[in-house]
């Protein structure tokens, strides 16, 4: 019974072994391999939310930089038209 039961298991484990080789990837490179749009849609959602989310503290401070007065508001509208003027 023994001899059975590894008879058995090896035959498991040839066949797994078998559809673990067709189931790799050949090619992987990224920039030729075609992302289903689901895929795309999801990665650029997390990196656009990672980004909006490191972007929430910059808002605040300007934020408060311009309600405290007419010198504050004055500086960063010249930031910002340093910055658009320059990009």
């Amino acid at each position: 019974m023994l001899l059975f039961l590894q008879g058995r298991s090896r035959r498991k484990r040839k066949r797994y072994d078998d559809q673990k080789k067709t189931r790799w990837p050949v090619f992987l490179n990224l920039v030729q391999t075609q992302m289903p749009v689901g895929a795309l849609t999801s990665i650029t959602h997390r990196v656009t939310g990672i980004l909006l989310a490191l972007g929430i503290p910059f808002s605040i401070y300007f934020l408060d930089q311009s309600l405290r007065g007419p010198q504050s508001s004055t500086w960063l509208i010249g930031l910002f038209d340093k910055a658009l003027s320059e990009g």
